[in-house]
C-alpha cells in the first residue's frame, strides 16, 4: 500500500511539473506601454463597435489563430472553433471571474487565475506545442503571425 501511495505521489508531481512547463507566463505593465500601444488602443476604440468592446466587468482574451489552427477550444465550457488559419487574433470577451478554464483539443487544459489590473490576456502558441500567456494591463499592439 505504501508503494502505491508513493507511486501516485511521484506521478502527480511529474504530471504537475509537465503541465507547468507547457505554459510560459509574461506580464505587461502600463509603464511599459509605448506610443504604438497607445495608437493600437485608439484604433481598437475606433474600429470595434462600442457594443463589442470590453466592458469594465470583462476580460478580453486574445487567441493567436496560428497557435490554434484546426483546433477546438472551450473557455469555461463554451466552445470556439479555429477551423482555418487566419492572420491575427480571435478576441473573446468573458466576465471577470477568479478563474478561467481553457481546454484545447491539441494543447490540453489550462487554468488561468485573474490578476488584479490585468484586463487583457494574450494566448500564443510555442513551438513545443505549449502556450505563451501574457497578462497585460493595456491593450497591446498585435502583429499578424
Amino acid at each position: 500500500m505504501k508503494k502505491i501511495i508513493i507511486t501516485l505521489l511521484i506521478s502527480f508531481i511529474f504530471l504537475n511539473c509537465n503541465a507547468q512547463k507547457s505554459a510560459s507566463l509574461y506580464y505587461q505593465y502600463n509603464n511599459q506601454s509605448t506610443k504604438s500601444d497607445s495608437l493600437g488602443y485608439i484604433s481598437y476604440l475606433k474600429e470595434v463597435p462600442q457594443k463589442l468592446q470590453r466592458k469594465k466587468n470583462e476580460i478580453l482574451l486574445l487567441f493567436n489563430y496560428a497557435a490554434f489552427v484546426n483546433d477546438k477550444i472551450s473557455i469555461n465550457k463554451k466552445e470556439y472553433l479555429f477551423n482555418d488559419y487566419r492572420c491575427g487574433y480571435l478576441q473573446i470577451r468573458i466576465l471577470k471571474k477568479s478563474n478561467i478554464k481553457i481546454y484545447s483539443d491539441k494543447k490540453g487544459t489550462i487554468n488561468l487565475k485573474l490578476k488584479k489590473g490585468f484586463n487583457f490576456i494574450i494566448i500564443n502558441g510555442n513551438f513545443d506545442n505549449g502556450l505563451g500567456i501574457i497578462y497585460s494591463e493595456y491593450y497591446p499592439v498585435l502583429e499578424c503571425i
